[in-house]
């Protein structure tokens, strides 16, 4: 799925199939999106015309227009590529399960790897993901264990079945940037430790991996991990919207920690967004 026609999915409701979320409030005719890099700083212009919205690039990125119609979810765009990206969120399980099966020949000879990897956080021996029929005729994803059990990777507890669908469609998309939303969701303590050390894998392989996160404890175990496997140096944003302006301060895991020990909770100090 392209990014917008993910955001339109994540953003529905009911019926309403349109991008008029693009735009704050729905009625504002103009917003901007303003990035610095180390190359330089850019804004992306959303405009709106009557029943359209225009989503212009700044020349540094190609100038290209993209059309949106306001109450349809169709769009018209260039051809321009991007670097592969993938954004991973519990809730979107059964897209990836659509996704894999439609894919499978090129899943299957990764599967081994992502098992052995489960298999170091459950009290299993797994040894491969099979796609073999159900009742009805329909097909589903099974892990396939040692002594030749399957278990429908739906069965499997919440937190096991997130991770496998990351690890299976990170083997098949080889992304330049890694997006997780909410990455504590659905994991315990061991395994947001084993994920944390699996993300500064990724990290060292070259992978630009942005986490967002409502725990603190979170933020800062993974953050360690990736500097102690990745080395360099892991940052924390702590981010506020107000009155429509997203606020960002970069800390660093030292930082928020010297704030923890001190008794403060950064996620609630309004003052140091400031």
């Amino acid at each position: 799925m392209t990014a917008l026609e993910l955001l339109r999915d994540l953003h529905m409701t009911l019926g309403g199939a349109g991008f008029s979320f693009l735009l704050h409030n729905y009625s504002a005719e103009e917003a901007r999106i303003a990035v610095e890099s180390d190359e330089g700083t850019w804004e992306l212009l959303l405009m709106r015309k009557g029943d359209v919205i225009l989503v212009r690039e700044p020349p540094e990125l190609g100038g290209q227009e993209l059309k949106l119609r306001v109450g349809r979810g169709d769009f018209a765009y260039g051809s321009r590529g991007f670097s592969r990206a993938l954004f991973i969120r519990s809730d979107l399980a059964k897209l990836a399960y659509r996704y894999l099966k439609s894919v499978w020949p090129d899943v299957w000879k990764h599967a081994p790897r992502v098992a052995e990897e489960l298999s170091k956080l459950v009290h299993e021996d797994y040894v491969n993901f099979t796609m073999e029929p159900f009742h009805g005729g329909e097909v589903t994803l099974y892990a396939f264990l040692r002594d030749g059990r399957r278990v429908r990777l739906g069965d499997l507890g919440d937190g096991v079945r997130v991770l496998a669908v990351a690890m299976l469609l990170h083997e098949l998309v080889k992304p330049k940037l890694l997006l997780w939303d909410d990455v504590e969701a659905h994991m315990n303590p061991s395994m947001l430790l084993h994920l944390a050390g699996w993300l500064a894998r990724r990290v060292s392989d070259g992978v630009q991996v942005v986490l967002s996160t409502h725990s603190l404890e979170a933020a800062e175990t993974i953050a360690n991990a990736a500097e102690e496997v990745a080395g360099g140096e892991a940052c924390i944003h702590l981010l506020s919207l107000r009155d429509g302006v997203l606020r960002a301060r970069s800390m660093s895991v030292d930082e928020v920690e010297r704030y923890r020990r001190a008794g403060i909770d950064v996620r609630v100090g309004e003052g140091l967004l400031l």
